[in-house]
C-alpha cells in the first residue's frame, strides 16, 4: 500500500520543477566592420562681400543742370564723357581767360623786344642806364602779367572740365542716378561705371579653419 502512494508524489514534484525553470537568454547578433582610411570632402559655408576691381562712382564736382547722361548699359572708353553739366558760363570764362593770355603774351613779347633793341644803345651810351632799367622793369611786369593770365586760364579750364564727368577706365555704365534736366549740387552721385570681368570676394573663416585654407583652395560663390 505504501509503494503505490510514493510514486505519484514523486512524479508530481518532477513535473512542477521543469515548468518553473527560466528560458535561456537570447544572445544578441553582432555585426563587425573593418574601418579603412579614405579621403573625404569637407565644406565650409561663410558669408562675404563681392567687389569689382574697377568700380567708379562719378559725382558732380560743381553744381548745375545736367544736359547729358549716358544710358545704363552703355559701353564707354577710358576718358569718355559719361555726363555733362550746363557749361555755358564756364565756356565763356575759359574763352575770356584764353584771350587774356594772348594779350599778355603779346605785351610780354613787345617788352622783351624793346629791351633787346635798346641793349646796343646802352653799350654805346646812347641811352642812360636809368632808361634801360626802366625797360627791364617793364619787361618784368609784362612777364608777371602773363604768368597771372596763364594761371587764371588754367583755373577757368579746370572749372570747365569739372562740368564733364569722364569714365576713368573702359567699361560700361552700371547705373545712372540722374536724368538730363535735373539739378545737381557738388557731391551728387551722377553715374556708376564698372569694368566687367573678374570679381574680388572677401570672406572670413573661423579660426580653427584658418590653417587649412591656403592660396589656391577651391571655393564656390553663390549670389
Amino acid at each position: 500500500m505504501r509503494r503505490r502512494l510514493v510514486a505519484p508524489a514523486l512524479l508530481l514534484v518532477l513535473t512542477c520543477g521543469r515548468a518553473d525553470e527560466p528560458e535561456p537568454p537570447a544572445w544578441p547578433v553582432v555585426e563587425t566592420l573593418v574601418v579603412q582610411p579614405s579621403p573625404f570632402e569637407e565644406r565650409l559655408t561663410t558669408l562675404g562681400t563681392v567687389e569689382l576691381p574697377d568700380d567708379a562712382m562719378l559725382s558732380a564736382e560743381v553744381g548745375g543742370t545736367v544736359t547729358m547722361v549716358l544710358r545704363e548699359g552703355a559701353t564707354v572708353a577710358a576718358g569718355q564723357v559719361v555726363a555733362q553739366l550746363d557749361a555755358r558760363a564756364e565756356q565763356s570764362a575759359a574763352a575770356a581767360a584764353e584771350a587774356a593770355v594772348l594779350e599778355a603774351r603779346a605785351l610780354a613779347d613787345q617788352a622783351e623786344d624793346a629791351l633787346q633793341r635798346q641793349a646796343p644803345l646802352l653799350r654805346d651810351t646812347i641811352i642812360s642806364p636809368l632808361e634801360f632799367r626802366r625797360l627791364e622793369a617793364e619787361r618784368a611786369q609784362a612777364r608777371a602779367r602773363l604768368l597771372q593770365a596763364e594761371a587764371q586760364q588754367r583755373e577757368a579750364q579746370d572749372r570747365l572740365e569739372q562740368t564733364r564727368l569722364r569714365a576713368p577706365f573702359a567699361g560700361r555704365v552700371e547705373r545712372a542716378f540722374v536724368r538730363a534736366g535735373e539739378q545737381v549740387t557738388p557731391g551728387t552721385e551722377v553715374a556708376r561705371v564698372v569694368r566687367p570681368g573678374a570679381v574680388e570676394v572677401t570672406a572670413g573663416v573661423p579660426e580653427r579653419y584658418a590653417g587649412r585654407v591656403q592660396p589656391g583652395s577651391a571655393a564656390t560663390v553663390d549670389f
